[in-house]
């Protein structure tokens, strides 16, 4: 498809339109749905007037709703045409959802980073009283000049997860966020940099040693380490 975009940053974003007929149908499906369910003083079960009924459900879910079922068909569609072999699940932008109108969006997402690992590696020869930590240390060092260029996109999605990860360890220990940031001297702002740097930084390396797993045909990570260790 020629109007899918690959950024610079690694995203890319693929254009989605959902016809009003289409969304318009799911909207009149959902309302069917809630009077069939609808228990209104006055009226038995499921037979309330159908204006009676739209007029209480919450407009926001019935968009999700509509999104919900609508959305993944044709994205599915869309990237497949495009040969895209998505990453991770797309990040939905809403360009525009007016009434009596296409509905358009914006669904960004990335593929697996090219790591230009070469067959032919050869690593700096280390000292042979260096612990294995120390080694590793260094092999991964020098093999971070082979490190791929991150999507930004699968840099927000691992910073969201350990973020929340961290929100409920921290709730757990009976604080909240500001309590844990002002304990660090830390805003929200510095604190989501600093995740989304050691994300990114992470992210580099599990590809790169992915990479290597792969070239080497190894069975596992730990093997994949051991061949890396035996190189220097």
């Amino acid at each position: 498809m020629s109007d899918i975009t690959r950024l610079d940053n690694g995203n890319i974003e693929i254009p989605i339109t959902l016809p009003w007929v289409d969304v318009q149908r799911e909207f009149d499906h959902q309302i069917d749905d809630a009077v069939a369910k609808a228990k209104i003083e006055g009226f038995r079960p499921g037979k309330a007037p159908r204006e009676l009924v739209a007029g209480k459900l919450d407009q926001n879910d019935l968009v999700t709703h509509a999104i919900q079922h609508l959305l993944p068909e044709v994205y599915a569609k869309a990237i497949k045409e495009a040969g895209i072999k998505p990453l991770v699940y797309p990040h939905l932008r809403l360009v525009s959802g007016k009434q009596d109108e296409d509905w358009q969006f914006i669904a960004v997402t990335c593929e697996t980073p090219v790591v230009n690992l070469p067959e032919d590696l050869k690593l700096t020869q280390l000292p042979a009283d260096l612990s294995r930590e120390n080694k590793l240390d260094r092999v991964i060092t020098e093999l971070r000049k082979y490190a791929p260029q991150i999507p930004d996109v699968l840099v927000e999605e691992e910073s969201n997860h350990r973020l929340g990860a961290l929100a409920e360890n921290i709730t757990k220990l009976g604080m909240n966020m500001d309590q844990y940031l002002s304990s660090k001297k830390l805003t929200l702002e510095d604190f989501k940099a600093k995740a989304a740097t050691e994300a990114k930084s992470d992210l580099e390396v599990e590809f790169i040693l992915q990479k290597a797993q792969d070239l080497y045909k190894k069975k596992d990570r730990k093997e994949t380490l051991d061949h890396l260790l035996s190189m220097v």
